[in-house]
């Protein structure tokens, strides 16, 4: 009798152990899922949009940043076999985790891996290497890429022969400073102020060639707005088929403080600009080769939508929660992460198909 207590409460204790386990601990998972290798990681646009990148592809694995878990926090591979945790810096409840912006190559490391001192580069138009202080550095196409500190600079690192190279400047673009450029097909966009110290406002988005070291097309995109309030702050988000899309945000006096984000096309080939969508929710754009995407996070209007070739936008998906994050990572999937800032989903770019990533 005593013998069958005792197994008893090994099973029983056997069977509490794996329970916690299983649910504060295990960091292995086994199930199928089909990760589309192709194309690039669009690793410079998922950080743009987001703010910072938690979701990176290499070839045919993902690796996401889970936040916010004292044991289960951390940075896991997930492949089309299994997911695994791959780093940890023991229980926290801040966490640390491997960078996923900026990263060159497949090198994932705990600290961004585009190069912040500059001290041994040559600078191709002789600026002292001191003086540009990156306000942004990230990586497009394998390649490491500078925006300085007063957006008046854009330069492209060679880790070979460690120099930097000038690839555009305000004095090329005619202003006194430019957004944080988006890069498509060769190209650079962005957007750029004038007058911002007189009661009206020209905005203008371009295009620039790297090719060519010129701008190629410029499109007044905006005129008008007093300072004092009611002015749109526009922005480029992103580019394809030779037109550029983005938010711009307005500041309506009768609701202070509250704010509107309306989603512009410009087109470069008609020079014409026009609102596609007004929504009170936060808005991302996104994009990957000729398609973009527009996720709204919050409000009335949550859902991804769809931009057609003749500037529709579509709700293609209503999710059930708000979303944190939205990715594109290869040509077959929209990811974007849930209300609780850490399980991962997908869909397919007709917004169909919802699977549970991760969380």
């Amino acid at each position: 009798m005593r013998k069958k207590i005792i197994i008893s409460m090994i099973a029983c204790f056997i069977i509490l152990f794996s329970a916690v386990y299983l649910i504060f601990f295990n960091t292995f998972y086994i199930h199928p899922l089909k990760i589309n290798s192709s194309g690039d990681n669009n690793a410079h646009i998922n950080s743009y949009t987001n703010i910072s990148s938690r979701l990176f592809r290499v070839e045919d694995r993902l690796y996401y940043n889970y936040y916010n878990d004292l044991f289960k926090y951390g940075t896991y591979e997930i492949n089309e076999f299994t997911t695994k945790r791959i780093y940890w810096d023991g229980p926290s409840f801040s966490g640390s985790y491997l960078c996923l912006d900026n990263v060159l190559g497949d090198n994932l490391s705990t600290n961004a891996n585009v190069k912040t001192n500059l001290g041994e580069y040559t600078v191709s138009d002789g600026e002292k290497t001191e003086n540009i202080d990156p306000y942004v550095a990230y990586v497009i196409y394998g390649e490491p890429y500078y925006y300085t500190s007063d957006k008046s600079k854009l330069y492209r690192g060679d880790e070979t022969n460690k120099t930097l190279d000038l690839i555009i400047s305000n004095e090329i673009v005619g202003c006194d400073s430019f957004d944080t450029p988006v890069f498509c097909g060769g190209n650079i966009y962005s957007v750029y102020r004038n007058n911002l110290k007189s009661d009206v406002v020209e905005e203008y988005a371009f295009e620039y060639s790297i090719a060519d070291r010129a701008v190629t097309n410029k499109l007044l995109i905006h005129k008008g707005g007093e300072l004092s309030g009611g002015i749109k702050r526009y922005n480029c988000g992103v580019s394809v088929n030779g037109k550029v899309y983005g938010t711009a945000s307005d500041v309506y006096n009768e609701n202070p403080g509250y704010y509107y984000n309306d989603v512009y096309v410009g087109d470069f080939k008609s020079n014409t600009s026009k609102m596609i969508l007004h929504t009170t929710g936060t808005v991302m754009l996104n994009s990957y080769n000729d398609k973009a995407f527009i996720s709204v996070n919050d409000g009335k209007d949550r859902g991804i939508y769809s931009i057609g070739i003749d500037d529709t936008v579509t709700k293609i998906f209503s999710p059930d929660e708000n979303i944190s994050g939205f990715y594109i990572v290869d040509d077959e999937y929209l990811y974007f992460i849930g209300d609780d800032n850490n399980t991962l989903y997908r869909i397919n770019q007709q917004g169909e198909n919802l699977e549970k990533i991760f969380g």
